[in-house]
Order: C-alpha cells, then structure tokens, then sequence
C-alpha cells in the first residue's frame, strides 16, 4: 500500500468556476474530515483522489487525469479518472451522487454524508464519470 502523497496538483475548470483536486495516497483507515475521497481499487486502494466539501459544481471525471490508473472494464479510461472508482468516502455534510456518464447523465448514485462503500457492485465498478452535489 502506498505511504507516500503522489507530488502532483490538477487544476481543471468546470462551468467557468476554478477548484484544485489534490491527487494523494490515502491511508485505507479513512478520509480527511470535510473531504470526499475516490479511490482506484476496493478497500480503499490504489491510486485516489480528495475533493474538499461543500463544492457546489459538480464536474467531469473524464477530465482528471490519474498517472498508472487502468480500468480492466475500460481500457480507453485509462489514464484518466473516468471509469476508475472501485470505492469511495464521503466524509463531509454534503451529500454527493455520481453518474455513469460525464455531464451527470444516466443513472445517479448517491454518496450519503458520512458514509463509505468499500466495494462497489460488479455492474457499477469502474464506472463513474462524472461527481457532483446532489
């Protein structure tokens, strides 16, 4: 398991509005408070991402990139965030839902506040691509 931050920031513009993504190694025990955490693997491995809460605009998954990140559903993801999250944290008072499609199209699944899915279902593996307020 990985111990050490990966040493890179993304910067991506959604709807005209700035925000930073900070790529990191998360520890499997959990996920900053106030922060929603997106990780490549089941139980909270591989490569992740942390998105600070409350955040209004929802955004793209296809957008971020993920250095060494490889979809076995998806090979064209690979590289990006889309088609990646095998498991997820959402450790902020914002409830958040993530879409099969970028744009928040198709179907919607809800990140309740405070909660986790530690393995996501086969059908909905390596599948989210775009994140957002609910």
């Amino acid at each position: 398991m990985r111990s050490k931050a990966l040493t890179f920031l993304t910067a991506i513009t959604v709807v005209g509005t700035s925000f930073t993504a900070t790529a990191v190694a998360a520890p499997a025990d959990g996920c900053s408070p106030n922060y929603v955490c997106l990780y490549e693997h089941a139980d909270f491995s591989g490569h992740s991402i942390v998105f600070e809460a409350p955040r209004e605009v929802p955004f793209d998954l296809v957008t971020l990139v993920c250095p060494g990140c490889v979809s076995s559903k998806h090979p064209a993801s690979n590289g990006r965030w889309n088609d990646q999250m095998s498991s997820w944290i959402n450790n902020s008072g914002t409830t958040y839902c993530w879409f099969f499609d970028e744009d928040y199209g198709v179907e919607g699944h809800v990140m309740n506040t405070y909660s986790a899915v530690r393995r996501l279902p086969d059908r909905e593996n390596d599948e989210a691509s775009s994140l957002g307020p609910c």
